[in-house]
């Protein structure tokens, strides 16, 4: 319903639903049974079943049943239905102390039970809402507390000083691996808080270890960044101290057990504890005897399988050097099942023995028997033969069940020396043929010996060769190098030269502009001055120059005129 992402896929809150699904299908809804085991009231040969069809038109949905109705015949029916009740759950008859009471009084008790019900659902639910709030509000102000921290010790101070309340800790574990799993990389800023806080008050070591099973039981959901981050994370608490060694016990490192991302979970952490605490140092903790019982999972001696399985994990990452224990189990597991044979044999041989003796004693009894019913007429002469007889017989099978025991004993040595004989003739047989094939080599072994010397020399021209190869391609790469450099050296050089040339042209060229320019100016101005028409005055003189003849025209006195 919530729809797929850009790549197509669904998001990871609907393939958890998906994979819950599964698994209730897979487990044949035994968490879901179709009737409660407290309902089942009625035997299945009593049982009417009331097959109803939604499409029959005679088919009544009794609507009216959706409404209430006052009935007037309450309590007869009540009574009815009472009768049929205690039929149908094999009750008494004889009413209850508690049901002598009033109808009345009933009904009171009951409203007022209902009433304290309400009130206490109520009050329920209302804590409830509130819890959600508090711890809702308690997240925000962490994850505000751990983002605006510039360094773990403010952060480790702001959170004591938040109010945390006693058993709100687990919520400030999850909150702080939550944040240390979102970074693209593992940041060392959130193993220091979580180091200080284990160390400052046990119940956070407790939530932490609580947060370590969870996260290994719910692995497989994270993804690799988020995975090797939490990883790294809950190394750093462990190779500080700050977290004990004994979250080592949820991990079960078998084939059946472990998943791919579990896997890569156990990889990680002990490759960053060997990293930070060193092979040597880790190992001495690993074979600590005060916590050989929480690493039994992680380093299995149940059966050769899970056993080969845990030292082939191990070696894969680079860390076989923790496995020398197993690897000494696995060499004494055939042993050990020889000795368990050997017990098993004598077991057997004994409790043949005890049948023979069983037996013999049987058939001695029955003799005596027999010669006690012969002897009935007899004197007290022959009851006391048959007495001495019995006793006879008793040591007799007490002597041969002696012989048996050590006949089985004496055979038993015997097979392990001829046993030893047959490894020693073995040994010494093939050490022989050793010594004989070093000293007298046949002529497949001569000829093989041949053909390798030919094979190491053939290859040890083949090497020379391509070495000669290898060494004149590179002769001649160097050889086009040093000729391609050169052209290019050559190349700039000429580029250089022709730069200055031009740029000796370009400034020869704009010095004769220059200078032709200049003689063009005086050639003109020296035309001007040998023109005869006067050089016209700029406007300022001429302005000057008119002023001054209108004074002078002024000043001077006037001329009569004469009459013609």
């Amino acid at each position: 319903s919530e729809g797929t992402n850009a790549a197509g896929q669904l998001p990871k809150r609907c393939q958890y639903i998906i994979e819950n699904l599964f698994l209730v299908a897979k487990r044949q809804f035994e968490d879901h049974p179709a009737i409660l085991p407290e309902l089942d009231l009625v035997e299945s040969d009593d049982q009417i079943t009331h097959e109803l069809h939604l499409d029959d038109e005679n088919f009544d949905p009794q609507s009216n049943l959706d409404f209430f109705h006052f009935e007037p015949n309450f309590l007869a029916n009540n009574e009815q239905y009472d009768v049929i009740r205690r039929e149908v759950l094999q009750l008494s008859d004889e009413p209850a102390p508690e049901e002598a009471e009033s109808d009345e009084d009933k009904d009171e008790h009951e409203f007022d039970d209902g009433l304290d019900d309400m009130d206490v659902l109520a009050e329920q639910e209302e804590n409830r809402q509130l819890t959600d709030q508090e711890r809702i509000g308690l997240r925000r102000q962490l994850y505000l507390t751990i983002m605006s921290a510039l360094s773990f010790e403010e952060c480790t101070h702001k959170i004591l000083r938040a109010g945390i309340k006693p058993g709100q800790e687990i919520e400030v574990a999850m909150m702080l691996i939550e944040c240390c799993s979102q970074e693209r990389t593992y940041l060392n800023f959130y193993g220091l808080i979580g180091q200080r806080l284990c160390l400052i008050n046990k119940a956070y070591q407790e939530s932490f270890d609580e947060c370590f099973a969870k996260q290994y039981s719910t692995i497989h959901r994270l993804e690799t960044n988020k995975l090797r981050n939490v990883a790294k994370f809950f190394s750093h608490l462990l190779y500080s101290d700050a977290l004990l060694w004994s979250v080592m016990e949820y991990i079960k490192l078998s084939e059946a057990d472990t998943t791919s991302s579990s896997r890569i979970f156990v990889k990680i952490l002990f490759q960053t504890l060997a990293e930070f605490m060193g092979v040597a140092k880790l190992r001495a903790r690993l074979q600590d005897p005060t916590l050989r019982d929480y690493f039994v999972g992680l380093f299995p001696t149940d059966t050769p399988k899970n056993t080969r399985f845990a030292i082939n994990f191990f070696t894969a990452i680079g860390l076989g050097a923790l496995t020398d224990e197993m690897r000494t189990f696995l060499l004494s597991a055939p042993k050990r099942i020889m000795e368990d044979l050997d017990t098993g044999a004598v077991s057997s041989s004994d409790e043949s023995d005890s049948s023979d003796d069983s037996s013999d004693s049987d058939s001695d009894s029955s003799s005596s028997v027999s010669s006690s019913s012969e002897s009935d007429s007899d004197s007290a002469s022959g009851s006391d033969s048959s007495g001495s007889d019995s006793d006879s017989a008793s040591k007799a099978s007490a002597s041969k069940r002696d012989s048996g025991k050590a006949k089985a004993q004496a055979q038993r040595r015997e097979d392990r020396e001829r046993y030893s004989r047959r490894r020693q003739e073995e040994h010494a047989r093939s050490k022989d043929d050793r010594a004989s094939r070093e000293e007298h080599p046949s002529r497949e072994e001569r000829d093989q010996h041949a053909r390798g010397h030919r094979d190491h020399h053939a290859h040890d021209r083949e090497e020379r060769r391509d070495r000669e190869e290898r060494d004149q391609h590179a002769h001649t790469h160097r050889d086009r190098d040093e000729e391609r450099d050169d052209r290019d050296r050559e190349v700039s050089r000429r580029d250089d030269r022709e730069s200055e040339v031009s740029r000796h042209e370009r400034r020869h060229r704009n010095h004769r502009e220059e200078e032709r320019s200049e003689s063009q100016k005086h050639e003109h101005e020296t035309e001007r001055e040998r023109s005869p028409m006067r050089r016209r005055r700029p406007r300022d003189n001429e302005d000057e120059e008119d002023s001054c003849r209108r004074r002078a025209r002024h000043h001077s006195p006037r001329r009569e005129r004469r009459p013609r």
